[in-house]
């Protein structure tokens, strides 16, 4: 029986290629994100940091038309060195510059990785590890350019209540302070992106959350997706197929619980936000 109802499900057409090549930083690397830490460099690592080169295309194969999104777990590059990481991975991958976006899941354990520190302590790894990343990069451009194929989008919404609004107004000091603002708005929106073949198998999910991967902060020395790593796990272990996470644009919204150096809580955090997308 036809009820008449429905739930509007956009849905897009695409060929897509997605490589993920793993870019965990050596221990011993420049770590040092937050003035209130009492280490420069990485003493271990939670979980591996990755980057996953997703090209999107038209499904006539118009090599002109697609795009190459480098989805990675570092929180920036700054501008002469994106320049320089821009510049070679194109090159090196034979594809055109301007087809080339790098998006950051923004995590501040990840290692400081600016060339501007290599006098710092465990700076000297930087520019090696840099080479590296854009070496390993490159060669998943390229295996994801030749590797594309049929590929459908459907796009669904919902909502998780992980992250919430960060800065608070502290009357005893007359300012704003960043943390947890129990009176601000929580419930921010999942966006969940499932990419099936052309027999509705599982390819990969694509999740979007506008939360700052900021659970791990000054007391933690270890190199961690923070609660990205999780979230990708908790998905790809129930749907059997990669998950890349996207941030969406977070302005001043941050974990309810966060700036601590226990990574269970970074694990918590993100399998909330895995089961919210699937």
């Amino acid at each position: 029986m036809n009820t008449g109802r429905s739930i509007p499900t956009p849905t897009a057409r695409v060929r897509f290629g997605f490589p993920r090549c793993d870019i965990t930083p050596p221990v011993g690397i420049y770590h040092r994100f937050w003035g209130a830490a009492n280490h420069d460099v990485a003493t271990g690592v939670h979980r591996p940091l990755t980057a996953t080169a997703l090209v999107f295309g038209p499904s006539d194969a118009d090599r002109d038309s697609r795009c190459i999104i480098v989805a990675t777990d570092h929180c920036l590059f700054r501008p002469a060195d994106m320049r320089d990481v821009l510049d070679r991975v194109a090159e090196q991958a034979d594809v055109p510059r301007d087809q080339l976006l790098f998006q950051f899941a923004h995590t501040h354990s990840g290692g400081h990785i600016v060339t501007q520190r290599s006098d710092q302590p465990g700076g000297e790894l930087i520019r090696p590890y840099l080479d590296m990343v854009i070496e390993r990069v490159a060669e998943s451009v390229r295996i994801a350019v030749e590797a594309t194929e049929p590929c459908v989008l459907t796009v669904c919404k919902t909502s998780c209540d992980m992250g919430n609004q960060r800065d608070d107004w502290d009357v005893d000091i007359n300012r704003h302070v960043c943390g947890f603002q129990p009176d601000g708005r929580t419930g921010y929106p999942v966006k969940a992106v499932r990419v099936t073949d052309d027999n509705y198998g599982f390819v990969m999910t694509l999740v979007n959350y506008p939360c700052h991967p900021t659970t791990l902060a000054w007391d933690n020395s270890l190199i961690s997706p923070d609660y990205v790593g999780a979230l990708r796990e908790t998905v790809e272990q129930s749907t059997g197929a990669p998950c890349t996470f996207l941030l969406a644009p977070c302005g001043d919204v941050g974990p309810r619980y966060g700036f601590v150096g226990d990574t269970d809580v970074a694990d918590r955090n993100g399998r909330q936000v895995g089961f919210a997308a699937l």
